[in-house]
């Protein structure tokens, strides 16, 4: 009976590295897409507000890794929330965990292929793009259902060729002769009106949150590690650190453009402001 439960559960078999990856892609938003909403919350102290939001998530994060230790199988969010509280309340958070999973890959897909439309000049209208879009989730279903190790490997390479890119393409703003530190003008100017007395920039930096959404996900990987659970915390904490550095980086890169918000005020509202700006 012992053995037979010793062999039980899901194959230890993801390496510390490929959860970080994991953890990183899930979190690393699309920044050429994003960058209208992002600029519009926070003006050119976005970089700012990403470094402050930065801090302000990694409480959480240490958060997670507490639980990660905790959870030794699968379903973390159904178990914990069902022993600490009650069976109702983890069979509501493992499906509300759930939604906002399934919420994700259709949006993502949704802003690639705009990204793609848009640079490429392809003309597609929404029923074109949806369709490419749809086609596209297939793909990605049929990957998700391969080996683990199929999965988390293409997505690591796929990650660190985007930071890559973005990386890269901070440095080339930052050097093309358009980018000027008198460019950044008030860095708490926003788009977002004062509530209650709560100044707009501060609403925004608060809204900043959404693109560190995905390092919950490593509590559900820990039945597959072959690693000691404890070591999620480096994962977890990691990942965070990575997209916060970039992120600010990027930012502050973006802010000191020329036109950046003459540009943003009469194109580029909906997004695509750096693509935008650098055409221009």
């Amino acid at each position: 009976m012992d053995n037979k439960e010793s062999k039980g559960g899901l194959n230890k078999s993801l390496k510390l590295i490929f959860v970080y990856t994991v953890a990183t892609g899930s979190i690393f938003t699309f920044v050429n897409y994003w960058d209208s909403v992002f600029y519009g919350y926070c003006g050119s102290g976005t970089f700012l507000a990403f470094a402050l939001m930065t801090v302000a998530i990694l409480p959480v994060a240490l958060v997670y890794s507490e639980l990660a230790s905790i959870f030794h199988t699968g379903g973390g969010e159904l178990i914990y929330n069902t022993v600490g509280i009650n069976k109702h309340v983890g069979f509501l958070a493992s499906w509300l965990i759930m939604a906002a999973w399934i919420s994700v890959p259709p949006a993502v897909v949704m802003a690639i292929m705009t990204w793609i439309n848009k640079t490429l000049n392809l003309g597609l209208g929404t029923w074109g793009m949806v369709g490419c879009a749809a086609i596209l989730l297939v793909l990605y279903f049929l990957m998700s259902i391969q080996n683990v190790q199929f999965l988390v490997k293409a997505q690591a390479g796929m990650l660190f060729c985007n930071i890559a890119v973005t990386i890269i393409t901070g440095f080339l703003l930052l050097f093309s002769g358009h980018w000027h530190l008198s460019n950044f003008g008030n860095i708490f100017q926003s788009t977002l009106s004062s509530i209650n007395g709560i100044p707009g920039w501060v609403i925004g930096m608060a809204l900043l949150i959404t693109p560190y959404f995905g390092f919950e996900t490593v509590p559900q990987m820990v039945e597959e590690g072959d690693f000691p659970i404890k070591n999620s915390k480096k994962a977890i904490c990691g990942s965070i650190l990575t997209c916060g550095c970039i992120y600010v980086f990027y930012y502050f890169c973006v802010a000191g453009l020329d036109g950046l918000q003459g540009i943003h005020t009469t194109l580029a509202q909906d997004g695509f402001l750096t693509i935008l700006t650098m055409q221009k």
